[in-house]
Parts: structure tokens; C-alpha cells; sequence
């Protein structure tokens, strides 16, 4: 009996080394469970200790020195969801996609992504949601409304409207003031904006301050517009998605605030009642009233319930290690004035591979073809100007002025005959008549191609490589047919331009974790962006067959040639380091060194900067209970940004052609614009405070105070007048938003 008891409480002993040896370390592996690959770089941490490390190249984790105290892990990556567990021998930990936080994961300056709640700057992000909610051609205008302190203008209505924003108002009078815009990590024109297929994008995120925006440097004066297209997910399979949609565009209600033209004749006789004794007039009153006669404009020379219809198709997934993004999208939309409209024509391939553990390799390629046609305007029978929009007529015309013949019936009816050449009393050639006889096409090929490689040589480490390429080629051809009564004969006009922009980027970004609770981030980087455009325009006068319209067929006289040329290169080197602790207290500051080839040698150069911090209050323990108060946070910062957008060449003096001399009228040249040499960057000074919180899993609420003040602005300086020129560039004065 004696020998049993004592063989028991071996056993025992035996049992409780055993658990002791277990528990003093832990290892295990992170397995992702859409891509079974390992999860680089998670964050292990002892629940309730300070012990904590990173996994490394394959997945793999150990702590050593555990507390028996100790009973559970945490293991957390961006985009995934947090695993906590009790710690067991050998673990095997597979982490899945969170879609709510990967929907939190933004890209703020170059290198990975991060948690939006990570970040220090003032950053908004619209999702892929928000955007197909609003089907338009240009997609900036989806993006009105969605984020605060961003406005989008759109230069008119017609279907190819250019787009700008403002973020957080104006920094700037002469020099831009569009904020900088980035498609997957390489900056583009606004141009891209009726380029892009809405369907095609996954998320928009707008950088506002200078702890977002100062690694931008001379580039973000105005904000950064980051613009993420779609990718296929590691884990699905071929995925095909196809969607169809057709709507209707209305024009606003013109005529609730119109006179008709019995109204008008009325108030005309209140305003001057000598016009009683007037002929023509009481002739045009009385036919008026005999026929119930008014004018509406709006219907003249402007279309209503104009259809817009869109299809598009992609399919996404993956195979193996690559995912993959394809579609292909026809967008057809009619403008509301006679002659607009456009037909896009669009096709995307989004291409990321993993070869191994420590490379990767992607392709982001797009390119898009766009047919459409302008309102031509009014133009008067001098040639000398030309109203630029139907929508002059539709809100400024008289509604006792006809545009066409009134045909009075022996029966005492009217009927309307032909449409005449100029508009009644204005001078002005009548809208229609030019759309009847005119024709405008315009051809727009936009591509952008990104490529990168990133190496991950041991873990924490990554260095990446990338190539952007963005280009378009532009033709116009417009054509007014000789027509009876037309005293200008035919004349027609062609344009062709080209341009492109290279943009290489390098960069070293090094992460790394220590005791679990401290996250530290650096990275450096160099990026070279190279443009060139060039172009040139032809136009006559003097056709006179309408089958007849090459510019051959124009008269010698009145042929005009133009063309024009122009490159930049910027050069920029920059640094940035993140500093979080326990994911409570964050800390970054940037640096960035600008070059840019439109100041002089002297001045070609500046350094931007910024520094900023955040404090998550809602992480202090003493707020762990507190359940109906979901996130609280502190956020200030303070930074440097440039401007350098005046022209090409503001620093040179330039010569133009054109010019007469007094002796024998013979052509020469003269100074057009006179350089500067001592100009120099404009440079924003931004400050930015706040709290967000959010509350009761549904309330957002976010307040900010910001000041940025502009100095040396780059503004026409007013020149003395015996100096030939009115005006020249220079850095003087001081704008405070």
C-alpha cells in the first residue's frame, strides 16, 4: 500500500515538471488562412506580461522564459483579427481576415500599410462602397460630401468636365492649388480622374495635414489624394463579377423662375411706359398675345432626360501564390447640351505574385480610350468672342426673342419655320445653327503602368523598388461646314498632343518590436519623377465644299501653325521613423529633401519637415470599463511643405514670336516673359490639433483646429512700365488659411 501511495505521488511530481517545462517556452507558427503562408511580422504578446516578440520569415515564434502565471497569448496583424488563446506546446495559429480592418488599413507615404487608428496625421478614407453608390464619368465627383474640409469643383456640366479639389481651402493665389494625387504609390494628373472606372477602385484616402503629407514634400502643399485600386484576394477562387447600370440626368427646374413672355412685356411697359408708343414693340405685344407666344430657352438649346449606361466585367482571385484583378468597362453618357457627350471604353489588369518567402513581385496596369464631343458655344458674326456655354441662352435669353421664323397661318394659327443665322437684338450666331452645321471630335488614350519588386532579406527588413509610367495622347479635329448665309465660310482645326511622366521610386523600410509593446518604423527612400509633353495645332479658314475639310483645302491666308514643347525633373531624398508604445502612445516625424529643375541652381533645392504625436486615451486601463466608449484620441502636429507648381520654365526668361518691327513689317522676336533667377520654393507652415472618438459602436466624432500660413508666395510682381512688361514672377507675400 506504502509503495503504491509513493509510486502516485511520483507520478505526480513527475506530471507538474513536465506542465513546468512546458510553459517555460512557447513556440508555435502563423499561418494565414486565406493564402496558408506564414504571417510575417505579427505581434506576440503574453497576456498581462511585457513579454512579447515578432514572427519571423516563416511564420515561426518562440518565447522563452514564461511565469507559470501566465496563461494566454495575443498575436495581432494589421488587416487580420486578433487571436487570443491559452498557450499550448507547438502552437499552430491560422489568422483570419478581418473586413473591418482591412478597411481600416491605409497607405500614408511610402511603404506598408497601417492601421487608420495607427495613424498620427489627419487621414479619411472612402471605400469602393461609397463611390459605386454614385455612377459618374468622372469619379471625383463621387467624391463630394465624403470627406470633411475637401470641396469638388467641376468646371461645368458636360460629361468631360476637368475636376479639381481644395483640402482645407486655399494655400495659394498663382501658384496650384490641387492637392497631389497618387494611384497605387505613383503620382498622376487630374487627368485620370475620367480615365478611372469607378468600379475599378477600392478606396480613396485623403491625407490633410503635415503629419500625413510633409514625406511628400514640395508636392503636398495642397494634401495628398491616395487613390488604391482593386486587387484579388489570396483566398478566393476565380471570382466574375458583372454589372450593368442605366440612369437618367435631369435638368434643373429653369422655369419656376422665369418670366414668360407676357410677363415680361408687362414688367418692360412698368419699368418704361413709352415703349406703349412704340410700333415695333406694341406690333411684338400684340402678336404675342394673339398667339399665346413665349420663348423657352432652356428647351432651345438644352436636352432633357439625357441617359447614361454602363457595363463593366471582372474577375478576380488567385492562383497559388498570385492574385489577380482583370475587368473591362464601357461607360456611354449624353451630355444635356446638343453636341456633348462621351463613350469610354476601359481595361485594367492588377497582377501580385509571391515567388517565395523573401520576394515579391507586381504589376498594376490600366489604359483607357475616350470619344467625346464639347458644346461649341455662340459665336458672334465678328468672330470676337464666344459665350461659352448654352446655359448663358438658357438663363439670360429674352423670352420675347425667337430664334426662328414665326409663320403666321391665314387660319390665325402660327407655325414655326426656319432657324435663324443670328440671334435676335444680340449679334450672336445662333447656337443651332452652328450644331447643324459643325462637327467636334475629340480622342483621348490615357495608360498607367506601376511595377515593383520587394525584397525581404531578413525579417523586419523590406526594400522595394518601383516603376510608374503614365501617358496619353490627345487628337481634335473641329469642322464648321459653309453653309447658306454663313459669312465665314468653312473652317476647320486639329491639335495633337502627347506627354508622359516616369516616376522611380526606392525605398528601405525597416520594422521591429521589442518587449511587446514597443513598435518602432523607419524608412528612406529616393524617388526621380521625369515629364515631357509636347504638341502642336493647325487651323484655316475658307472652305468651301463641306466634303472637302482636310487642311489642305483651307486658304493659304488664314492657315495657322503652332507648337509647343516642355519637361521638368524633380528630385527628391526622404526619411521618416514611427515610434508607438503599447499602442498608446505614437510619435513620427519626416524629413524630405526636394529638387526641382524650375527654380535656378542657386535656389533648386529645399528641405521640408514634420513632426507629429498621438495619444489613444481609450487604451489606459482606467478606461477598460467604459464600454459604451469605443476609441478616444489626442492627435497634434506641426510641419513644412512646398510649392513649385508655376510653369516650367518662371525662372528663365523666355522668347516669343509673332512680333513686328516698324521698318518693312517683317516678323521677329521679342522677350515674352522675363525670368527671375531668385525665385524659390513658396513654403506652407501647417499646424493641425484634435480629438476623435467614437461612441456606442455607432457615433463618429472627430474635431479638428488647423492653421496654415503660406510664405514666400510665388505672385506677379507689378513691373515699371519702361521696362516693356507688366508684370514678372517673384516670392512675395504671406497668405494665412
Amino acid at each position: 500500500m506504502i509503495r503504491k501511495f509513493m509510486l502516485l505521488i511520483a507520478c505526480l511530481l513527475t506530471s507538474i515538471n513536465v506542465v513546468t517545462a512546458q510553459t517555460s517556452k512557447v513556440t508555435g507558427v502563423v499561418i494565414s488562412e486565406e493564402d496558408d503562408l506564414p504571417v510575417v511580422g505579427a505581434s506576440v504578446l503574453l497576456v498581462g506580461t511585457s513579454i512579447g516578440t515578432i514572427t519571423d520569415a516563416n511564420g515561426n515564434f518562440v518565447l522563452s522564459d514564461i511565469p507559470v502565471s501566465a496563461k494566454k497569448i495575443r498575436i495581432s496583424f494589421i488587416g487580420m483579427a486578433t487571436y487570443e488563446g491559452e498557450i499550448k506546446p507547438n502552437m499552430k495559429v491560422i489568422m483570419k481576415s478581418d473586413s473591418q480592418l482591412v478597411d481600416e488599413v491605409v497607405i500614408v507615404g511610402y511603404g506598408t500599410g497601417k492601421k487608420l487608428g495607427s495613424v498620427v496625421g489627419s487621414v479619411s478614407t472612402v471605400s469602393n462602397k461609397a463611390l459605386e453608390a454614385k455612377p459618374t464619368m468622372n469619379f471625383a465627383d463621387a467624391l463630394q460630401g465624403q470627406v470633411a474640409g475637401m470641396q469638388v469643383f467641376t468646371s461645368s456640366g458636360e460629361p468631360t468636365a476637368s475636376s479639381s479639389m481644395r483640402v482645407r481651402g486655399y494655400t495659394s493665389l498663382n501658384a496650384g492649388t490641387s492637392p497631389l494625387y497618387i494611384l497605387d504609390g505613383a503620382p498622376v494628373s487630374s487627368d485620370v480622374f475620367t480615365s478611372l472606372n469607378p468600379n475599378d477602385i477600392e478606396n480613396v484616402t485623403v491625407l490633410k495635414d503635415a503629419s500625413s503629407t510633409s514625406i511628400y514634400g514640395a508636392r503636398a502643399a495642397n494634401g495628398v489624394v491616395y487613390i488604391t485600386t482593386k486587387k484579388g484576394k489570396t483566398s478566393e477562387k476565380a471570382n466574375i463579377t458583372i454589372r450593368g447600370q442605366y440612369g437618367i440626368s435631369q435638368l434643373p427646374d429653369f422655369k419656376k423662375d422665369m418670366m414668360n413672355a407676357q410677363e415680361f412685356i408687362q414688367f418692360k411697359l412698368m419699368c418704361d411706359p413709352s415703349l406703349a408708343t412704340n410700333p415695333q414693340f406694341m406690333a411684338d405685344k400684340a402678336r404675342i398675345e394673339k398667339y399665346g407666344l413665349s420663348m423657352d430657352w432652356a428647351d432651345y438649346v438644352l436636352r432633357d432626360n439625357t441617359p447614361t449606361y454602363s457595363v463593366d466585367a471582372n474577375i478576380s482571385g488567385a492562383s497559388g501564390s498570385t492574385n489577380y484583378y482583370i475587368s473591362a468597362g464601357h461607360f456611354d453618357q449624353e451630355g444635356t447640351s446638343y453636341q456633348s457627350g462621351v463613350t469610354r471604353e476601359n481595361f485594367r489588369v492588377n497582377l501580385n505574385t509571391k515567388l517565395n518567402n523573401w520576394l515579391k513581385f507586381g504589376v498594376n496596369s490600366a489604359i483607357s480610350y475616350q470619344d467625346y464631343a464639347t458644346t461649341l458655344g455662340v459665336r458672334d458674326n465678328n468672330e470676337g468672342s464666344w459665350v461659352n456655354s448654352p446655359l448663358i441662352l438658357a438663363r439670360t435669353g429674352r423670352p420675347i426673342d425667337f430664334p426662328y421664323e414665326i409663320i403666321e397661318n391665314e387660319d390665325g394659327t402660327w407655325s414655326r419655320g426656319e432657324d435663324l443665322l443670328l440671334l435676335p437684338g444680340t449679334g450672336y450666331t445662333n447656337p443651332m445653327k452652328i450644331f447643324q452645321n459643325s462637327s467636334i471630335k475629340n480622342e483621348r488614350i490615357m495608360g498607367n503602368l506601376n511595377t515593383f519588386i520587394e525584397i525581404t532579406p531578413f525579417k523586419g527588413l523590406t526594400l522595394k523598388g518601383a516603376q510608374a509610367f503614365e501617358g496619353y495622347i490627345y487628337k481634335y479635329r473641329g469642322v464648321n461646314y459653309p453653309w447658306e448665309d454663313n459669312e465665314f465660310n468653312g473652317d476647320v482645326a486639329e491639335q495633337f498632343q502627347r506627354g508622359s511622366n516616369w516616376t522611380f521610386t526606392n525605398t528601405a523600410e525597416y520594422k521591429h518590436t521589442f518587449k511587446g509593446k514597443h513598435f518602432m518604423t523607419l524608412l528612406a527612400g529616393q524617388e526621380s519623377i521625369m515629364h515631357n509633353s509636347d504638341g502642336f495645332s493647325a487651323s484655316g479658314k475658307g472652305i468651301e465644299d463641306s466634303r472637302l475639310t482636310q487642311l489642305s483645302a483651307v486658304s493659304s491666308a488664314t492657315a495657322k501653325v503652332n507648337g509647343a514643347r516642355s519637361e521638368y525633373v524633380f528630385n527628391s531624398f526622404f526619411f521618416r521613423g514611427e515610434y508607438n508604445y503599447d499602442e498608446k502612445y505614437y510619435l513620427d516625424a519626416s524629413y524630405r529633401r526636394d529638387g526641382s529643375s524650375r527654380f535656378s541652381e542657386d535656389h533648386r533645392w529645399a528641405s521640408f519637415y514634420s513632426i507629429g504625436a498621438m495619444y489613444n486615451i481609450k487604451n489606459e486601463a482606467f478606461l477598460n470599463d467604459v464600454e459604451w466608449l469605443n476609441d478616444l484620441r489626442l492627435k497634434i502636429s506641426y510641419g513644412t511643405t512646398g510649392n513649385s507648381e508655376i510653369g516650367n520654365y518662371a525662372s528663365l526668361g523666355m522668347v516669343a514670336g509673332g512680333g513686328s518691327y516698324n521698318y518693312n513689317n517683317q516678323s521677329g522676336w521679342v522677350i515674352g516673359t522675363v525670368g527671375n533667377s531668385d525665385l524659390t520654393w513658396e513654403t506652407l507652415k501647417n499646424f493641425s490639433a484634435g480629438v476623435s472618438t467614437k461612441v456606442f459602436d455607432r457615433l463618429d466624432f472627430s474635431v479638428e483646429y488647423y492653421q496654415k500660413k503660406t510664405v514666400d508666395m510665388l505672385m506677379n510682381v507689378p513691373f515699371s512700365m519702361t521696362t516693356g512688361h507688366s508684370t514678372g514672377m517673384g516670392n512675395v507675400g504671406t497668405l494665412l488659411n
